[in-house]
């Protein structure tokens, strides 16, 4: 799986500088207090991306989870393809879907497996002079842990920043 997210960052890298839009290297923060997890949860991030066209993007995102109490850590890889358009001047709306890979470590317990998993999200991209971005983002990722018999699900509120390679 991890070769898998080498060529998608290669493959997205190849397009984007190809594509409409240019690169796009970024971070950001994220918070979650949905679906399967009980506590709130912040988490950070970084991400990398680009326009293949005028409706198509496409991204590929780390976000790091840490619970309060040190006991789980939560590290998801997520491929991203979005179509969208631009509402406004400097506004560029989208929704997409993709694969993440769920790599989870628990204090308390053995750890389970890394897992496959999928995601849906909608957001929002500001654009703030000619080289940078700020955006936001809902995100709702659905796992299934085989090694618990269970499905995880949470979603996530990601706000970043992202600069824009022309």
């Amino acid at each position: 799986m991890k070769k898998l997210m080498f060529v998608a960052i290669g493959v997205l890298v190849s397009a984007s500088l190809c594509g409409a839009g240019g690169l796009k290297i970024g971070g950001h923060g994220a918070y979650s207090n949905s679906g399967d997890i009980e506590d709130q949860e912040l988490g950070y991030g970084a991400q990398i991306g680009g326009q293949v066209n005028e409706t198509l993007s496409l991204e590929v995102s780390g976000t790091l989870f840490e619970d309060f109490d040190g006991e789980l850590e939560i590290t998801t890889v997520a491929a991203t393809a979005r179509l969208g358009g631009t509402m406004a001047e400097g506004v560029h709306m989208y929704l997409g879907g993709g694969a993440n890979y769920n790599m989870f470590e628990y204090e308390a317990f053995e750890d389970p497996d890394d897992e496959v998993g999928y995601h849906a999200c909608g957001g929002v991209e500001f654009v703030m002079g000619e080289n940078i971005e700020i955006f936001g983002e809902y995100r709702y990722t659905w796992v299934d842990i085989e090694d618990y018999d269970d499905e995880y699900e949470f979603g996530l509120v990601r706000v970043g920043l992202n600069f824009v390679l022309q």
